[in-house]
């Protein structure tokens, strides 16, 4: 990656002025892969299930999708978190993996992070089942 001279200054005299606070709190990172270049537009799209107007985007968007076809390739990607510091009751409910996984819906205490994540998984195994494989054909 190139940055201009000016710009790798700034990041420069940053690192050398910073705190050490500053500089645990502090990220770059940046990331250019293409593994498997094929001239199709690939695209992650990234929600859960529990959000409906994620759900309603993708209901919509799937003609749209459907006459891209072989041109592009969507990978969905699903939101978790881990959990380091739970309570139990938090981790029984809402994750796997002892708060390695984690999710939940704050508009709705009705819908458990477990089930969220069941759910998210089961997607991801249509999305495997149908979707990918009719994209490679």
């Amino acid at each position: 990656m190139l940055i201009g001279k000016s710009d790798g200054k700034k990041l420069l005299d940053f690192i050398k002025k910073a705190s050490t606070e500053e500089l645990d709190q502090t990220a770059i990172m940046a990331q250019f892969i293409m593994e498997k270049p094929d001239d199709r537009v690939e695209y992650d799209l990234w929600y859960t299930s529990s959000n409906d107007r994620a759900l309603d985007f993708i209901s919509d968007f799937k003609d749209q999708d459907t006459r891209f076809g072989t041109k592009v390739l969507m990978t969905p990607r699903f939101v978790f978190w881990k959990c380091t510091f739970c309570e139990d009751e938090y981790l029984q409910n809402d994750c796997y993996g002892g708060g390695r996984y984690c999710a939940v819906e704050p508009s709705n205490e009705d819908i458990k992070g477990r089930e969220i994540i069941l759910e998210d998984l089961r997607e991801k195994c249509l999305y495997r089942a149908s979707y990918a494989s009719e994209s490679t054909r």
